[in-house]
């Protein structure tokens, strides 16, 4: 008889959430820090392709990623109410999509080569579930 897994379904729920939180907290404070980023500069460039300040939406993104990694990593160890989690995690969920459209579809596409273009789609896109994943659990 197949032996039981002694993780459940919550517990790698809860697991995910806790590493998501920690990779949002520590993504914002690096992106506020780094201004010179690749991240940053397409958002940048971005920003001023609409007429606003060059440093705006990096500044906005950060915030959001770093404010949403405190909610999610938060939830896990005080009560939260489930329609806030729901709305900030909907929020990163979006800007997150965003992000992987302007730097991979509209900036760099296939570059620096196609593995590698590949690879870090690859990587957006779990973080990108990851987020849906906690967005349906709340």
């Amino acid at each position: 008889m197949a032996k039981k897994s002694s993780v459940s379904l919550s517990n790698t729920g809860t697991l995910i959430q806790i590493v998501l939180g920690v990779f949002f907290i520590t993504l914002g404070i690096l992106e506020m820090t780094a201004y010179n980023s690749g991240g940053s500069e397409v958002l940048r460039s971005v920003s001023k392709a609409f007429g606003g300040k060059s440093d705006i939406l990096s500044l906005v993104f950060a915030i959001l990623e770093l404010v949403a990694g405190i909610v999610i990593l938060g939830s896990v160890f005080i009560p939260l109410q489930q329609r806030f989690v729901f709305i900030i995690t909907f929020a990163l969920l979006i800007v997150w999509a965003i992000k992987i459209i302007l730097s991979l579809f509209m900036n760099d596409f296939l570059e620096p080569g196609f593995f590698v273009w590949i690879n870090v789609l690859a990587l957006d896109l779990l973080i990108l579930v990851s987020i849906w994943t906690v967005n349906r659990s709340s």
